[in-house]
């Protein structure tokens, strides 16, 4: 009965672990989305005060 405790209490942590594994890598992704489309505006609009 402990045995099966203790597997269920790893099976959670890891699924824990993998989760917020995932939404750190899925933040970051969309920090750096963000960040570029940011540059892509700036340079656009120092492409318009120039012309």
């Amino acid at each position: 009965m402990e045995s099966l405790a203790t597997c269920l209490c790893l099976i959670l942590m890891s699924t824990l672990t993998m989760l917020t594994g995932t939404l750190k890598l899925t933040m970051s992704w969309f920090l750096t989305l963000s960040v570029v489309v940011q540059t892509r505006e700036r340079e656009r609009e120092k492409e318009k005060s120039t012309w």
